[in-house]
């Protein structure tokens, strides 16, 4: 083994280990960038969706207290018919 040949060999190593250090700092970038993110932007789709969900179930609550008072009518009727 000659001097010029460690020297070169020495490169090629330095060199993949910087190449592999560059690729897992990027990659490793890629998925924390996903995170910084503030709470707010994140929680902003969530809270619409809630309200959105909050006011099906109000109108259904309403709905159902129509229907609840349609049914007592008829079964009203019905019962006066009877007699």
């Amino acid at each position: 083994m000659t001097n010029s040949g460690r020297i070169i060999g020495t490169l090629v190593i330095i060199t993949g280990v910087i190449l592999f250090t560059v690729l897992t700092g990027f990659i490793a970038t890629r998925f924390f960038s996903v995170k910084d993110q503030t709470a707010e932007e994140i929680l902003t789709p969530v809270k619409s969706d809630l309200e959105d969900i909050q006011n099906m179930l109000a109108q259904q609550t309403i709905t159902l207290s129509q229907l609840k008072d349609q049914l007592a009518r008829l079964e009203d009727q019905i019962s006066n018919d009877g007699e």
